[in-house]
């Protein structure tokens, strides 16, 4: 009888999932270089030049191996998504809970909070992340404290970090207290065994691409915004999550409190992580996507609640918790059980967000953005999928032969342009030398929307592949960094001048070119 509700109840994930599977603009970024890969021109955004663009090496590999067979990026990211949703919530419900009532509670706070299935598709690596996360708290848990077992947490530690660097704050304190307990020379061992896929992808990276973090990290991390207004808009992020998706901030926070109030110390650390990884969320500034950034600490709170035994509290009033988180649910109008082919902002909303990109802080509901033209529930007909105005940019770009391009919206754009377009991306995602240069305008920014002033001669050094930067000082930078992303892989002179650009030892030229442009 316990299998049997389970199942109904996945069976209803299954099907709220499924009304809600979308493929994101951001998706395709990573998709072109997946593209790229597979057709033989590596592993590039543009195929002149190394650089990652991608923040989830993991999830950039697993779309690759199926990509390979199928050609096609749309269903395929949704079916891959779908399938490793469906394994972290059997997980969940089959491994983790302790009872049925549970298990069941915890298929339904899944099932109502807007950020869990929002990206529990998108074709972001948030699913990934779901199903490390829940694996790592299932042997934390289930298995007998042992070497095997702490080598084998530290493995799904590691191929979480792999997957999303930031996923490591949410784990770390767990591990820590893993390791403690375990404390001896063996023990370092297991952690040097399970830390192998880490520390492989980042040797492979500093030979391949010259650098050890994406270049996402520096078009973000090193847009020249102080600290302070990161953070500032980063409590705002908070605040929006807890405004769109009242569900998942209020299972977030009343997790927490529990472990504190009940003195559960083996759940601690968990608690901890959430602490630590909301600190770096809000640090950073948080995201333009209301609620990516809270599902992997959500779903870590949905375990501690299916794992915690609150004797302190009588059944019902348990009961009484969780029926208000879902009386709450059930009133917010964005909850996904209502999404349905009509979901999503009209053309005019869509535009006017753009033409106001620092409305609401940057922040939008980035499913409601894309869902009419990149959703499951809207495909069919003659339709090719994505149906959006950036897709039809790209292949009817791709239809006119090589050039180049200036643009801010590259995922569906540039993953449809295809390799011989060279695409300028002024956000700086997908551009090395721009995402080492501050925003001009540090009063007008989005979170996420970095946009660089293009130097001058940049467009003709790309064009011609001589370097006619006008400004000398960036010029005999961008000397050193074209020869880390253009240069021969083998060559000593290239890894050489790599481990000097990753020690700042030429940061002296980009401060002379920030000097002058101010």
């Amino acid at each position: 009888m316990r299998h049997v509700l389970l199942w109904i109840a996945v069976s209803l994930f299954l099907v709220v999932l499924f009304r809600n599977a979308w493929v994101s603009d951001d998706a395709y970024i990573t998709l072109r270089t997946v593209d790229n890969f597979v057709n033989g021109y590596g592993l590039t955004w543009n195929t002149f030049e190394r650089v990652q663009t991608y923040t989830h090496p993991l999830w950039m590999m697993l779309l690759t191996s199926v990509y390979f067979f199928t050609r096609e990026a749309f269903f395929t990211t949704i079916i891959i998504s779908m399938i490793v949703s469906l394994a972290a919530v059997w997980l969940i419900a089959f491994r983790i809970s302790r009872t049925t009532v549970a298990a069941l509670l915890a298929i339904c706070l899944l099932i109502l909070s807007k950020s869990f299935i929002d990206f529990s598709t998108s074709g972001l690596e948030n699913p990934l992340t779901h199903l490390l996360v829940a694996l790592f708290y299932w042997i934390f848990f289930k298995c007998k404290k042992n070497l095997r077992s702490l080598t084998l947490l530290t493995l799904v530690a590691s191929l979480a970090t792999t997957n999303r660097p930031d996923t490591l704050l949410l784990i770390a304190p767990a591990l820590a207290v893993y390791v403690w307990r375990l404390r001896s020379r063996t023990a370092a061992y297991a952690l040097l065994v399970g830390s192998i896929p880490l520390a492989l992808w980042e040797a492979f990276s500093f030979f391949y691409y010259g650098f050890l973090f994406p270049n996402t990290a520096y078009a973000k991390l090193q847009s020249g915004v102080t600290r302070i207004d990161l953070i500032e808009q980063g409590f705002y992020y908070l605040l929006d999550s807890l405004r769109m998706d009242p569900l998942t901030a209020g299972t977030i926070s009343i997790a927490i409190l529990l472990v504190l109030l009940l003195k559960r110390r083996t759940l601690l650390p968990f608690a901890a992580g959430i602490l630590l990884y909301l600190a770096y969320v809000v640090n950073i500034g948080g995201c333009f996507m209301s609620g990516r950034y809270l599902s992997a600490p959500f779903v870590t709170a949905v375990m501690i609640l299916s794992t915690l035994e609150p004797e302190r509290m009588s059944r019902w009033r348990w009961g009484a918790v969780f029926a208000l988180f879902i009386l709450i649910a059930v009133r917010t109008p964005l909850c996904p059980i209502y999404t349905g082919s009509v979901y999503g902002l009209t053309a005019e909303q869509r535009q006017e967000f753009l033409d106001r990109p620092a409305a609401n802080r940057g922040i939008t509901d980035e499913k409601a953005f894309y869902f009419q033209s990149s959703s499951l529930l809207t495909a069919g007909g003659d339709k090719e999928m994505p149906d959006h105005e950036w897709a039809e940019q790209g292949r009817s770009l791709r239809q006119a032969g090589a050039q180049l391009v200036t643009k801010s919206t590259v995922g569906y754009f540039g993953y449809f342009a295809g390799p011989k377009i060279v695409v300028l991306d002024d956000l700086a995602l997908g551009n090395p030398l721009l995402a080492r240069l501050p925003i001009p305008d540090k009063n007008n920014w989005a979170i996420g929307h970095f946009r660089r002033e293009i130097p001058k001669g940049y467009v003709e050094t790309i064009r011609f592949g001589d370097n006619l930067i006008e400004h000398d000082s960036l010029g005999l930078y961008y000397d050193k960094l074209s020869l880390v992303i253009q240069g021969d892989l083998m060559s000593f002179e290239r890894l050489w001048t790599a481990v000097k650009l990753n020690l700042g030892l030429y940061d002296h030229y980009l401060e002379a070119y920030s000097k002058g442009s101010e």
